[in-house]
């Protein structure tokens, strides 16, 4: 709170445990700042939608950062599905099947920066939706960490907001 009262930048990079982005997101989104966040940008769809208002209804950039997209393979898949011959020759896209096996959760980086400040407080619907069992919800925790990439991907590779009408959840990381 301190250095959004006492500064003057033009955006602020936030990077913190997932968890946590969502209220840390709120804050600088609120003070008037312009934002850059890791993905998911929020544990559900109701705060992410939150923040979304918020940024539009102050005329802030807020971006989530999907660093896949930036990947060679993922670049040239999207040339070829952009090229207009390729295109015309696969025909309307009428399913995807996507498997994304993520490495080990930020990148063997073991030491973090410390704050004394209060953690603000994630209830357990921030977590996961309050239908699901709670024994689910961790693993739902890192389900949404993976798949966010996915459907960024579909997204990006086919230039439009995919339907999602079956996902087939695998406990353990496997997705």
């Amino acid at each position: 709170t301190e250095l959004l009262n006492n500064t003057n930048c033009d955006a602020f990079v936030a990077i913190v445990n997932r968890r946590h982005t969502y209220h840390v997101a709120k804050d600088i989104l609120d003070a008037g700042y312009n934002l850059l966040t890791e993905k998911p940008m929020a544990q559900n769809a109701s705060d992410a939608l939150e923040l979304v208002k918020i940024a539009n209804e102050k005329s802030l950039i807020y971006s989530v950062g999907f660093m896949k997209r930036y990947d060679p393979g993922i670049r040239k898949a999207k040339e070829i599905i952009n090229n207009e011959g390729y295109r015309d020759n696969l025909g309307k896209i009428i399913s995807i099947r996507a498997s994304l096996e993520a490495g080990n959760d930020y990148c063997n980086i073991h030491e973090r920066i410390k704050s004394n400040e209060p953690k603000p407080e994630t209830s357990e619907e921030r977590i996961a939706p309050s239908w699901l069992a709670k024994p689910f919800r961790r693993e739902y925790e890192s389900f949404v960490n993976v798949v966010s990439h996915k459907l960024d991907l579909l997204t990006f590779l086919i230039n439009q907001i995919p339907e999602i009408k079956f996902v087939d959840y695998r406990p353990s990381g496997i997705s």
